[in-house]
C-alpha cells in the first residue's frame, strides 16, 4: 500500500472528467425535473416516467464509452486502435437506428412499459409524457456520441478539455431550461429541446480538442477484412456485456415506478424524489468506473507494478468520499434537497425523509461493492458483470413485490438495502479471487 496516494491522484484525475461526463446526463435530467416541477406535477412525474426508458438508449452510449477505454488501454498499435475507433462508430450508427425505431414506431409498447395505462382516466400525465417523448427520443444519438467524444479524450490525457466542456453544457442546460420554461411557455417540450440542444453543443465542443490527435487522422484502415471484423466483434461483445448490467437496471427502474404507480399515485411522487437524489449521488461515481478501468487496464498490460489491490482501494476511496457527502446531506439536511423540487405536497416530506435516511444505509454498504463489479472487465470476466446485475435485481424485485405489499413506498427502498448487502457478500470475494490469481501471473 506504499503507492496508495500515487494511485489515488492518478484514478482521480483520470476519472475526474469521465466523472462530469457520465454524471452529466443524469444531472441534465435532475435539472430538468427542478424546472418540470415548476410547470407542474404531472410534468415532473411524465418526466420521470421517462428516465428509465431513456436509460436503456443511454446505456449503449455508457457501455460502448466503457468497452471502447477498455479495450484500448490493453492495445498498443496505433493501427488496431484506429480499427477500434472505426468499430465504435458504426456499432453506435447502428445501435441509433434500432433505437430510433422501437421509440418512434412502438409508441405503444412505450407508453405500456412506463406505466400509463395503470393511470386513472383523465390524467394528464399521458398528455405530458407524449409531449415530452416525442423530443426526447431525438438527444439519443447526440448522447451516444458524447459519452465517446469524452471518452476519447480522457483516454487521450485530455482532461481538461473534458471539464470544461461538460461544466460549460451544464451552465447552457439551466439557461436553456430557465428560457424555454420561464420565459417561453414551452412546458416539458422545453425541457426536451434544451436536453437535445446542450448535447449537440457538447459533441461540437468534443470534436475541437480531437480533431489533430493522431487517433482520428486519416488514413484509416479498411472495415472490409478480418482484422476489422475481429475488432468489430470484440466491442460488440465488451459493449453488450456492459449494456446488458446496465439495461438491467433500468428495466427494472422501469418495474419499479409501475410498483408505485400501483401504490397510488402520491407514492410515485414520494419514490420519484428519493431515487432522483440517490441517482445524483450514484451517478457521480460511475467516471471513477471508468477511470478504474482505464488505469487497472494499464497496469495489467504494462505488467509494470503488482499492486492491484492498492488501485482497487485507492478507487474504492474516492466512492467512499463521494458517498459519504451523499449520506451527510441526505441525513443532515433532507428538507433542503426536497426544497429543490417545488409543488410537492408538504404532507410527503415525512415519508421522503424516511427514504432518504435508508438510502444512506444503501450508499454505505455500496461502497466497498461498486468497483468489485465493474473490476471484473479488467479481469476479462465481463460474464461476472452481468451475473452480478442479474442477481442483484432479481433479489431486490422479489423483495420488491412482496413489501411493497405490507410497507407501501418503503418495501422499495428495503428490498434496495437487501439487494446491495447480498451481491456484497456474494460477489465482492469472487472479484477478490479472480484479482489475486492477476496479481500471481
Amino acid at each position: 500500500m506504499k503507492n496508495f496516494k500515487t494511485h489515488f491522484y492518478q484514478i482521480g484525475k483520470i476519472s475526474f472528467p469521465l466523472t462530469l461526463a457520465t454524471a452529466s446526463g443524469t444531472l441534465l435530467v435532475f435539472i430538468d425535473s427542478l424546472f418540470a416541477t415548476r410547470v407542474s406535477i404531472e410534468s415532473y412525474e411524465a418526466v420521470f416516467l421517462t428516465v428509465p426508458i431513456m436509460g436503456v438508449g443511454t446505456g449503449i452510449g455508457i457501455g460502448l464509452a466503457a468497452a471502447i477505454a477498455d479495450l484500448v488501454s490493453k492495445e498498443k498499435e496505433l493501427v488496431n486502435i484506429k480499427r477500434l475507433i472505426s468499430a465504435s462508430f458504426l456499432l453506435s450508427f447502428i445501435s441509433m437506428l434500432i433505437f430510433l425505431y422501437t421509440a418512434i414506431f412502438e409508441m405503444d409498447m412505450i407508453e405500456r412499459v412506463a406505466g400509463l395505462q395503470e393511470l386513472k382516466s383523465g390524467s394528464l400525465i399521458p398528455f405530458e409524457f407524449r409531449k415530452y417523448w416525442n423530443v426526447i427520443l431525438w438527444t439519443f444519438p447526440v448522447q451516444i456520441l458524447f459519452s465517446l467524444t469524452i471518452q476519447f479524450l480522457t483516454i487521450l490525457e485530455k482532461q481538461k478539455a473534458g471539464i470544461y466542456i461538460v461544466l460549460t453544457i451544464l451552465a447552457i442546460n439551466v439557461l436553456l431550461d430557465y428560457l424555454f420554461t420561464q420565459i417561453f411557455p414551452w412546458g416539458v417540450e422545453g425541457l426536451a429541446y434544451s436536453t437535445m440542444g446542450v448535447f449537440t453543443v457538447g459533441v461540437l465542443l468534443s470534436i475541437i480538442p480531437l480533431k489533430n490527435e493522431s487517433y482520428f487522422k486519416t488514413p484509416y484502415p479498411t472495415i472490409f477484412n478480418k482484422a476489422f471484423l475481429r475488432s468489430f466483434g470484440q466491442l460488440t461483445l465488451t459493449t453488450l456485456l456492459i449494456f446488458m448490467s446496465i439495461v438491467i437496471f433500468s428495466i427494472t427502474g422501469i418495474l419499479l415506478n409501475k410498483m408505485a404507480l400501483g401504490i397510488s399515485a402520491t407514492s410515485l411522487v414520494t419514490y420519484a424524489v428519493f431515487r432522483q437524489i440517490m441517482e445524483v449521488i450514484i451517478m457521480t461515481t460511475r467516471g471513477l468506473s471508468g477511470g478504474f478501468i482505464i488505469y487497472l487496464g494499464n497496469a495489467l498490460r504494462d505488467k509494470a507494478t503488482k499492486e492491484y489491490f492498492p488501485i482497487y482501494w485507492a478507487a474504492t476511496a474516492w466512492i467512499g468520499i463521494i458517498h459519504l457527502v451523499g449520506i451527510v446531506l441526505m441525513c443532515f439536511f433532507p428538507y433542503q434537497l426536497i426544497n429543490l423540487f417545488e409543488n410537492i405536497d408538504s404532507e410527503l416530506y415525512g415519508d421522503i425523509h424516511s427514504l432518504l435516511l435508508l438510502g444512506s444505509v444503501i450508499l454505505a454498504i455500496f461502497i466497498a461493492p461498486k468497483l468489485a463489479q465493474i473490476g471484473f472487465i479488467s479481469v476479462d470476466k465481463s460474464a461476472m458483470l452481468v451475473i452480478n446485475s442479474v442477481c442483484f435485481v432479481a433479489i431486490e424485485l422479489i423483495a420488491a413485490h412482496y413489501w411493497t405489499k405490507t410497507y407501501g413506498v418503503f418495501g422499495l427502498a428495503y428490498a434496495e438495502l437487501v439487494a446491495c448487502a447480498s451481491t456484497l457478500l456474494i460477489f465482492m470475494p469472487l472479484f477478490f479471487y479472480y484479482l489475486n490469481n492477476a496479481r500471481k501471473e
